[in-house]
């Protein structure tokens, strides 16, 4: 059993090494010495300026000797030690160059340090989309929103078609390849400030502030497109495998009015597209409440996502 006694004294030597190994490196960095980027530089020279006047005074004082140019020249040629004291600004402007960039260093490192965890906290390790908590706490705030401007809201749950079988056949990491491929067309198929985050497992979940039916509709059916012509960079036995995704549409507050309904309408809406075949969309309801003057004569009756449900496969599609 070890000696805690002992345990902190070796601690302490590794403390006082690191700090010097710190002091070493800043001794040597330019950053220690430029007035312009350290103005730890100005405080240490103002702060030692007190010392030689403070000494100087006292030998001209003590000594009767007048304060001027020959007085000072008297008494720095009968006590050189005075000089040191003179120096004394600029050793002060040096320690504290030194420890301004020591002081630096360590900003840097708290500032990555406290990136590094908000990502953690924050995105999916995997995808570095939203994760599941920070997406919600950020539906929330949206869905608050929508309901105090009364302004539409989207919500779009996608689901991964086919990666069991990606897995299976050439493994997991492939399928987190295609995962990770999935995420970069997320990114590129939506607006910067919309929001997105994988939901759980192979399924994600897209906020979409101020979009209604018609539009939300609009940009599935292009974020599918997007996916089908995708190169997810797939071992040579899986290209017959294409991923495709399904996807449920639900808007506020037609298809739920809490944070909680409206996820539930979606992820339904996403599993009728997979029982409807796979490489989906399917909506949660049908009319848009938000629905400018005459989309509804353009709709020619129908619900705007009936063509997007209905749409049969292509020819290029292997199954």
């Amino acid at each position: 059993m070890t000696d805690p006694a002992e345990n902190a004294e070796r601690l302490t030597w590794k403390l006082l090494a690191l700090r010097f190994r710190e002091f070493r490196a800043a001794v040597v960095d330019a950053h220690s010495y430029s007035p312009w980027a350290n103005s730890y530089l100005l405080y240490g020279f103002l702060w030692g300026v007190p010392v030689p006047l403070v000494t100087l005074g006292l030998e001209l004082s003590l000594r009767g000797l007048p304060a001027t140019p020959a007085g000072i020249a008297s008494a720095l040629a009968d006590h050189p030690v005075q000089v040191v004291f003179l120096l004394h600004p600029l050793l002060f402007a040096w320690i504290f160059g030194v420890l301004g960039t020591m002081s630096r260093e360590k900003d840097l490192r708290i500032s990555i340090l406290v990136r590094d965890l908000t990502i953690q906290a924050t995105r999916d390790a995997m995808t570095g989309l939203l994760n599941r908590r920070h997406l919600l706490d950020h539906l929330d705030v949206e869905v608050e929103r929508a309901r105090r401007e009364a302004v539409p809201l989207a919500c779009l749950m996608v689901d991964m078609d086919n990666l069991k079988l990606i897995n299976d056949t050439s493994g997991h990491l492939a399928g987190d390849s295609a995962l990770i491929g999935l995420a970069e067309v997320i990114r590129q198929a939506f607006r910067p400030y919309d929001l997105a985050g994988r939901y759980g497992g192979d399924e994600f979940l897209l906020v979409l502030p101020h979009v209604g039916l018609d539009q939300a509709v609009d940009l599935a059916l292009r974020f599918r497109e997007r996916v089908r012509g995708h190169d997810f960079a797939l071992p040579p036995r899986d290209r017959a495998v294409r991923p495709s995704v399904s996807v449920g549409i639900a808007v506020f507050p037609a298809d739920g009015q809490t944070p909680s309904a409206l996820i539930a309408s979606a992820d339904g809406a996403m599993y009728q597209a997979k029982t409807r075949g796979k490489d989906r969309i399917a909506c949660a309801s049908g009319p848009d409440p938000w629905t400018p003057p005459g989309v509804e004569a353009r709709r020619a009756g129908g619900d705007p996502c009936a063509a997007a449900v209905t749409v049969e496969r292509g020819p290029r599609d292997p199954w």
